[in-house]
């Protein structure tokens, strides 16, 4: 039997991968999130997607600075081949993967090694995340699943380290999916082993309109063409686009565009017909917001003394 590094004593290099395209304002912050590690033994991979801003210089910089630090420049070519062309390059036992615009706790890296260490069974492990603005102000700490929900929908946020073994048995990203490639990717992954969460907030998530989730509509749409492709059965099929058109729905709600929710609420609708009830209640409140102000006062008037009479 071969004896591993990790089964000698000596700790499992980490190999992180990092895609950027024009985040010249922001992947310094990324790279030191990676540098700043409590989990010292690791490699980072910076794959420079074609950027035309000041990337390149900012990645070269912080190389000079620290061996540690690899910069691949490539042409163009999107997120999944990116992470792909570092992960070709990555060298150690365990590998993940960073955006250029979030950020790692401090003992992130060395909480999911000490994970994998301790779990040979195991192949994946992802932790709980915050969700930050652009200015890195906390906006929320999100509701985190177990894999169990994999089935369905991503609850992997950027806070995860795998075996590389994996790529030998269920390949990279699929280039095909341009925005839900680390679902579809982290769900092969729970259909052949076992992955665990650990139930601790070890990573910021950064939400912003340049990030690749500012296009809800576009990532909803690609989610459900993924499980449509996936599904078994008719029933899931139109389970996952139902589901798509209600989540934009909800979008459109938030956004105050009630006429576009309701289009949304309907194609829910002709795909189970449960979400009628939600279809016809965003129906009223599009025709409401038509009626003039005073009749909406006298609405609320009317509404109010029924539900005290009741």
């Amino acid at each position: 039997m071969t004896i591993t590094r990790t089964e000698r004593g000596a700790r499992p290099l980490v190999s992180v991968c990092m895609p950027t395209y024009n985040r010249a304002h922001m992947v310094g912050l990324a790279i030191e999130s990676v540098l700043d590690q409590s989990y010292r033994h690791l490699e980072l991979i910076v794959v420079n997607d074609g950027s035309t801003d000041c990337t390149r210089e900012v990645l070269e910089a912080y190389a000079a600075k620290d061996s540690r630090i690899r910069v691949i420049n490539k042409d163009n070519e999107g997120i999944p081949a990116t992470v792909n062309r570092g992960w070709v390059a990555a060298t150690g036992e365990f590998v993940t993967w960073t955006s250029d615009d979030n950020l790692y706790h401090r003992t992130a890296l060395e909480t999911l090694t000490d994970s994998l260490v301790q779990s040979p069974h195991v192949m994946l492990v992802y932790a709980d995340h915050r969700v930050i603005d652009a200015e890195g102000r906390l906006i929320e700490y999100p509701e985190c699943y177990d894999p169990s929900s994999l089935e369905s929908h991503s609850v992997i946020y950027g806070c995860v380290l795998f075996r590389r073994s994996l790529f030998d048995h269920i390949g990279m990203f699929r280039q095909r999916w341009t925005r839900c490639h680390d679902f579809e990717f982290y769900r092969r992954v729970y259909k052949k082993y076992e992955i665990e969460r650990i139930p601790k907030v070890l990573y910021d998530y950064r939400r912003h309109d340049a990030s690749m989730t500012g296009d809800h509509f576009a990532i909803t749409v690609e989610h459900a063409q993924l499980l449509d492709s996936v599904a078994e059965t008719p029933k899931y099929r139109r389970a996952a686009w139902a589901r798509c058109w209600h989540d934009i729905a909800r979008q459109a709600e938030r956004d105050d565009r009630l006429f576009r929710a309701v289009w949304y609420h309907l194609r829910a609708a002709a795909k189970e017909r449960p979400r009628w009830s939600t279809a016809r209640r965003a129906i009223r409140n599009a025709v409401y917001s038509l009626a003039p102000s005073s009749l909406q006062r006298a609405w609320r008037v009317v509404k109010r003394s029924y539900t005290a009479s009741c």
